[in-house]
């Protein structure tokens, strides 16, 4: 299995130590969930990196009709948006042998 056979799939990356002083990962990703494997889910590979696919919590500030909301009318949203992580922030990566992101792991980089 390589990356491009896991896109649409779960697969679990360490980060290398590079990756987690990155500033936009840190915004994206727990600082806990940075220390050990990421599981995430591959949107489109490039020569730049990996694109994964995640959910972020945004403040909405405007309405449907692009009107600024007051502070007290803002909400909180999960939103789904995608984001790089390039080639030198992986040490590695594993694809699960199966639909299991917890069953047994093949190594993909």
């Amino acid at each position: 299995m390589s990356f491009r056979n896991s896109i649409g799939k779960n697969i679990r990356i360490a980060l290398a130590d590079v990756a987690k002083e990155d500033k936009v990962l840190q915004l994206i990703l727990a600082p806990k969930t940075m220390e050990k494997f990421i599981i995430v889910k591959i949107d489109s590979i490039d020569e730049m990196g990996v694109w994964i696919e995640h959910e972020i919590e945004a403040e909405l500030d405007e309405n449907d009709d692009g009107e600024k909301l007051l502070q007290t009318q803002r909400e909180k949203k999960f939103v789904r948006s995608k984001f790089l992580i390039k080639w030198h922030y992986i040490e590695g990566a594993y694809a699960p042998l199966d639909d299991d992101v917890n069953s047994k792991m093949k190594f993909l980089r």
